[in-house]
């Protein structure tokens, strides 16, 4: 081992580190490989399949669906502060940006208010609701079987 300043770096702690670094990079990569080649409604039917929590399940759908709908609220807040002749290089024009931040978080809780009233009137009544999903197609079962291949080759590569 080594000291970096106050730090005692070992050979095995450098060996978990990598380890950890390597399994998140690996993560990453699957999970972008899967939301790229997947369709959201089919990742929400197989995370019912393997059982996941339904509250998980529900908040990822909640959270995708609703991503897109927050962004637009944000570029059009912006687009009228920035009508408005906001320069954004004085201390005192950081002011703005709380008060944004604030207007923002309102009119999200107010949407989702107006969102769950409207969802107890269609009968909604806090269970995740999916279409039916074909089976996977060959494409899906490819690139599964890659991303495992992959895997189980840097794994055994590594303890080799």
């Amino acid at each position: 081992g080594f000291r970096l300043g106050f730090l005692r770096i070992s050979a095995s702690g450098l060996l978990v580190f990598w380890n950890v670094v390597w399994k998140a990079l690996f993560g990453v990569l699957a999970l972008t490989l899967l939301t790229w080649t997947t369709p959201f409604e089919r990742i929400v039917v197989g995370l019912e399949q393997l059982r996941t929590p339904a509250v998980l399940v529900m908040l990822a759908s909640f959270t995708y669906r609703y991503a897109f709908v927050l962004g637009d609220e944000i570029v059009r807040m912006r687009r009228a502060r920035d009508s408005r002749g906001w320069e954004g290089r004085s201390l005192a024009q950081a002011r703005t940006i709380g008060q944004m931040i604030g207007v923002f978080f309102l009119r999200s809780y107010e949407r989702a208010e107006r969102i769950h009233l409207a969802m107890l009137a269609r009968g909604y009544e806090g269970r995740p609701t999916t279409v039916h999903v074909s089976a996977p197609r060959f494409v899906e079962v490819a690139l599964g079987a890659l991303v495992i291949g992959l895997f189980l080759v840097f794994r055994l590569g590594i303890r080799a």
